[in-house]
């Protein structure tokens, strides 16, 4: 079967967002009387710009990025598009403010043909749907994951972008209920940024925490969508029982990188730490063009061999 929805653009080298669902290679659905979860085979994934012009074209896509929790992908075209949305994190959302929803309600379904009726060649325009924010969905730790409008949201609509009254993202569509109430859902702002960043440049830490007894923890930072053009790279280390040092990152093939040795704890704590490595990066005329800090617990060296099935990007989620 083929499945449909929205996107848009966040960066000029083709990068699209949209949902996860959108693109997913597992579905859940009713099957042979109970809910089960199936594994698919992605045949393509097709990417339609300039819809509804005499500029439309389909292009092949593929996928860079995935989120299957947050329910967020992120998809490569060969196109430059004149117009991109960047995520960002200083968008606060207040109840009853006016947003904006923006997608591809029904698809296809929507085209019309030069006498009025359902074409079935092209595609629509992108469709505006107005509202209000209704709701700040917040989790267990009181973080806003979720907005709640009344904008209309229907089928086609996910993945398309919600925007606020200034045109800056508000949160990407997500979900929407039928049934005579105007109540639609789209991914937190501050959410979405989160997933951004991981991929604006890829910083791993090998191992992925502190280990006790001490032993190094590697630090590669290598370029994700943007380009890594930095003049320096460092990250400052701080933790509870550990005075705070700078490390300058050096230049390796793929990016930058660095050995971090955190001192032992001092006699009589046996409390497991956390620690912070703040990361810079610094462009050419010296300002900062990236700034991250990344939380690193202290595991013993004992519990390592249980070995989670995790990768290390997938253990490092939790971050401030």
């Amino acid at each position: 079967f083929s499945n449909a929805g929205s996107g848009f653009f966040i960066h000029p080298d083709g990068f699209i967002m949209t949902n996860w669902h959108v693109i997913a290679d597992q579905v859940e659905m009713v099957f042979l009387g109970e809910m089960r979860e199936l594994s698919l085979t992605v045949v393509h994934i097709n990417v339609i710009v300039d819809p509804g012009t005499p500029n439309e074209r389909k292009l092949p896509a593929k996928v860079v990025g995935r989120d299957r929790d947050l329910d967020v992908a992120l998809l490569k075209v060969n196109y430059r598009p004149a117009e991109w949305i960047t995520p960002s994190n200083g968008v606060q959302l207040d109840l009853m403010d006016d947003v904006f929803v923006v997608g591809f309600p029904f698809g296809d379904l929507l085209t019309f043909n030069e006498q009025g009726g359902i074409s079935l060649k092209g595609y629509p325009e992108p469709s505006i749907n107005a509202g209000r924010v209704t709701s700040l969905r917040r989790d267990e730790k009181n973080r806003i994951v979720a907005v709640q409008t009344d904008a209309a949201i229907n089928p086609g609509n996910s993945g398309g972008p919600m925007l606020d009254s200034r045109g800056r993202l508000a949160g990407v569509v997500y979900s929407g209920i039928s049934g005579g109430t105007q109540i639609g859902f789209a991914i937190a702002p501050q959410r979405v940024y989160g997933f951004y960043l991981d991929r604006v440049l890829k910083v791993k830490f090998y191992p992925p925490y502190i280990p006790n007894p001490r032993s190094s923890v590697k630090i590669t930072v290598e370029p994700g969508i943007l380009a890594l053009n930095a003049s320096r790279v460092s990250v400052r280390v701080d933790g509870a029982q550990c005075e705070a040092f700078d490390i300058d990152l050096e230049q390796a093939d793929n990016g930058w990188e660095a050995v971090i040795n955190v001192p032992d704890k001092p006699e009589g704590i046996t409390a497991k730490q956390y620690y912070t490595a703040s990361l810079r990066v610094y462009n050419s005329r010296g300002r900062t063009s990236f700034q991250r800090i990344y939380r690193l617990a202290e595991v013993e060296s004992s519990q390592v061999g249980l070995k989670s099935r995790r990768d290390p990007e997938a253990m490092m989620r939790d971050r401030i």
